[in-house]
């Protein structure tokens, strides 16, 4: 799926992600390939990234939105 992860700054991330886990307001949630469409709010704490390849990446956030759409994600945080 396609991943975009964004302050108001700059990317913290733009490319292709297999799984993408998020610290929702109602609890921490995952997110993965062609998953149904969906937006929600974040609180503070730890995005992590699941690469195509196996490899992770980790972004601690402060809050934010999520939304799902047509297998493409964007996540708008503060850092």
């Amino acid at each position: 799926m396609k991943l975009e992860i964004l302050s108001p700054d700059k990317y913290l991330f733009n490319g292709e992600a297999e799984e993408v886990t998020l610290p929702g307001s109602g609890g921490v949630f995952s997110v993965k390939d062609h998953h149904v469409a969906l937006i929600s709010t974040l609180k503070a704490g730890q995005v992590k990234v699941i690469l195509s390849s196996g490899d992770e990446k980790e972004f601690e956030v402060n809050d934010g939105v999520i939304e799902v759409k047509a297998n493409a994600v964007v996540v708008c945080v503060n850092e």
